[in-house]
């Protein structure tokens, strides 16, 4: 369920450490660090396309506790730089499970330069975290939220900051996905500078929220774009925005995602 550039947090618990009636819980839960069981490798021509596809299963169980199954499927076509990610989570157990799920896509250098500009979809935008005041002496929250757009230099007196982006109707496009791109108009590759894009497409209905992490600090030079259901101050906390989400026994949700280098 995890790797570098995507990992998987949820399942029962998705967040900053946590404790609630049902148990105390690990920095984004257990999920990101499971191994996939029966897992599975394709390889086949549909008509004059060669298509892959890797799947596996993730169980997250505890005695007297939630039991969820990410069934995951990652697929695409030779000479198509895209990755479509299929995620189906179902509640294997006989009593109603919480369920939080986020997808870490983390970005660094050379994609994230000064020039680099992150395309967000129209949202609700808040703010939290130890640079989301008092930064470089900016204090009005609107250059605050600016910088979300915006990349820089690493900076070592640079503080963390996490955005949340509450999508909109307009965010969303015909086929229910809403989109982020990090654009770099100054790419160096063969021996040469020029455009290269990066595309996150998810599916709005059940990852309504993006979660931004910027960290543009020196030795610690990350952009985080995680679409999620879920905030990421702790199951404890989520509830008092109305969450987490729960599956009754037997009832199950999909996820999709795409991302494309362009």
């Amino acid at each position: 369920a995890s790797g570098g550039l995507l990992m998987t947090c949820g399942l029962s618990h998705a967040g900053s450490p946590s404790v609630d009636e049902s148990g105390s819980y690990g920095l984004h839960g257990r999920a990101h660090h499971t191994p996939a069981s029966l897992v599975s490798v394709r390889e086949e021509w549909v008509d004059d396309e060669r298509i892959w596809g890797v799947s596996g299963v993730v169980e997250e169980t505890a005695m007297f506790g939630s039991k969820l199954r990410l069934t995951r499927e990652l697929t695409g076509k030779l000479g198509d730089n895209r990755i479509v990610i299929s995620d189906r989570v179902e509640n294997a157990g006989f009593q109603p499970a919480s369920h939080m799920m986020l997808y870490h896509f983390n970005f660094g250098y050379p994609l994230l330069g000064e020039h680099t500009e992150i395309v967000l979809p129209a949202a609700d935008r808040e703010v939290r975290g130890s640079g989301a005041l008092g930064m470089d002496g900016i204090s009005a929250m609107t250059d605050v939220l600016a910088r979300a757009s915006r990349w820089e230099t690493p900076d070592a007196s640079i503080a963390e900051t996490v955005y949340y982006h509450q999508l909109r109707n307009e965010a969303i496009d015909a086929d229910g996905m809403a989109q982020a791109t990090i654009a770099n108009p100054s790419f160096p590759t063969g021996g040469a500078l020029g455009p290269v894009s990066v595309t996150l497409r998810w599916s709005a209905d059940t990852l309504p929220l993006l979660v931004q992490w910027r960290m543009p600090g020196a030795g610690e030079h990350v952009l985080g774009l995680e679409p999620a259901n879920c905030r990421v101050e702790g199951r404890a906390a989520e509830q008092r925005y109305g969450g987490p989400f729960m599956l009754q026994p037997g009832e199950s949700t999909t996820y999709k995602l795409e991302l494309i280098v362009g």
